[in-house]
């Protein structure tokens, strides 16, 4: 089946992308539904289409929001898996061979972003910000991380907005509410007239929306397009639409069904490292040092790899090679010049991810 999936993107001119919770499932967040999910443990008594309605927002938002505090808001502080960046390096390689590409995804916490996905529709929102309910006098807007942060260890529920003490929410499309206007449409319209290869990930359909007539769509109007369905368990879709399922965890399956991507980028292996912690907050030599020591590889390719794994972009990537010419042509110079920008305030540590 691998060779069928690597001859069906490569003959594809454009593909549609559509993920689900299952592809954040190995950065540690759970899922809603399920044996294991979070209603069944903690909220038997509830529907995900009650406690996420925005009813519930106005009715009871204590309940509300401790709900979210265990669903949503844990995917700020977590990092993208192997099934992201499988999702980028497939975005980059449509982008060298001049394939369309449209990664569509039901998840809120940004993880695609993240991990370097460029080209991504967010269907139900995001919970990176707050926002405030009170849309006549106040509609002040926080940067969630930075709101958690201020409040004490035990955050008082539910949200209040800093300004008028209304309640907050999160800019998310809860039940009851419908999407943003025109948006399901021209996803709808790109479906029908471009996609001729529907990648769908981690997402088992269970709920009844627009966006889950996405596949239905795909095979209506295309016809000869192939719909590849990965994820943990088959669903109606791997039943009714799917050309090829591909079970198991989407970490490990998108990965793997990368490989001959994978193959184009010799040092991708080493991108999941890079975007550790310790790397984000340090940038740190020997890390970098270990892996040319590793791999043997050159400062181009050292470079190559920044930019091909978004660490860098094109901009900085030219002034860094510059600054290199004024420095030793090897690893060192590199970070003394990455150091130097810092320095000269030209470039903050944190915004090189």
């Amino acid at each position: 089946m691998k060779h069928e999936i690597e001859e069906k993107i490569q003959q594809a001119k454009n593909i549609f992308v559509f993920t689900g919770a299952g592809v954040s499932t190995a950065s540690g967040l759970g899922t809603y539904r399920g044996k294991d999910g979070i209603l069944e443990s903690n909220y038997k008594n509830y529907k995900a289409s009650e406690i996420s309605h925005v009813r519930m927002l106005k009715s009871n938002p204590k309940l509300f929001w401790e709900f979210k505090l265990q669903t949503l808001i844990p995917g700020l502080f977590v990092k993208p898996n192997r099934a992201h960046i499988a999702l980028v390096l497939l975005e980059k390689y449509c982008q060298r061979t001049q394939k369309g590409f449209s990664l569509v995804t039901q998840n809120v916490e940004r993880l695609h972003q993240r991990a370097g996905s460029q080209n991504v529709t967010e269907v139900h929102g995001h919970v990176s910000q707050l926002t405030c309910t009170n849309l006549l006098s106040c509609r002040a807007v926080f940067n969630t991380k930075a709101y958690l942060a201020q409040q004490q260890e035990q955050v008082p529920l539910p949200l209040r907005c800093p300004k008028c003490d209304s309640v907050l929410r999160i800019p998310v499309v809860l039940f009851g509410e419908k999407y943003p206007s025109g948006m399901i449409e021209l996803l709808k319209m790109k479906i029908k007239n471009h996609a001729d290869l529907f990648l769908s990930a981690g997402t088992s359909y269970q709920l009844f929306s627009p966006i889950t007539s996405f596949p239905r769509i795909f095979k209506s109007y295309r016809e000869q397009g192939s719909l590849l369905d990965f994820n943990i368990t088959k669903s109606h879709v791997s039943k009714s639409f799917a050309d090829y399922f591909i079970e198991g965890p989407c970490d490990e399956t998108l990965w793997d069904s990368f490989d001959f991507i994978l193959q184009e980028f010799p040092l991708v292996p080493y991108i999941y490292e890079l975007r550790s912690d310790t790397f984000a907050e340090g940038l740190q030599l020997a890390k970098i040092l270990e892996i040319q020591k590793k791999t043997g590889v050159s400062n181009t390719e050292i470079l190559t790899l920044l930019q091909d794994s978004f660490l860098l972009d094109s901009k900085s990537i030219s002034i860094l090679g510059d600054k290199m010419q004024e420095n030793r042509s090897d690893i060192n110079g590199i970070w003394n010049a990455l150091a130097l920008l810092v320095e000269k305030n030209k470039v903050k540590w944190q915004d090189l991810l």
